[in-house]
């Protein structure tokens, strides 16, 4: 993990125990914290996702973001679903946006990008 990848609000670990990255400063020196391993756990805990099928999803304005765990590369695919789109032969069609999502702080970063917001943790 490198620290550039961090912002305010993203959670890691060290020695069993999360952290969350605060506006006081950013205790992530180097090597000494390790991000968090995003899990089917850490889905159900974060408020909007559901299950659909073999995917973790959520429903952002017209969209629908899944997540699909891929045993043989170890992470997560990230794809987009038209739930609304004005071409129906496009509509619940799954577009692969990455296939390289591994950590919580990559999860939030990347729901931060797309709605301003952060997540939301039960």
């Amino acid at each position: 993990m490198k620290a550039n990848e961090l912002r305010i609000g993203n959670l890691v670990e060290k020695d069993g125990k999360q952290y969350q990255i605060s506006a006081l400063g950013i205790f992530c020196v180097g090597n000494k914290h390790s991000p968090i391993p995003l899990t089917e756990e850490w889905f159900k805990k974060i408020e909007g996702f559901y299950k659909d099928g073999e995917y973790w999803s959520i429903s952002i304005h017209d969209y629908k973001y899944c997540f699909k765990y891929r045993e043989w590369a170890e992470n997560w695919a990230f794809y987009q679903e038209y739930t609304d789109s004005p071409f129906d032969e496009d509509n619940d069609k799954k577009y692969p946006v990455s296939f390289d999502i591994k950590y919580v702080h990559q999860l939030q970063n990347l729901y931060f990008a797309l709605t301003g917001e952060e997540l939301t943790i039960k």
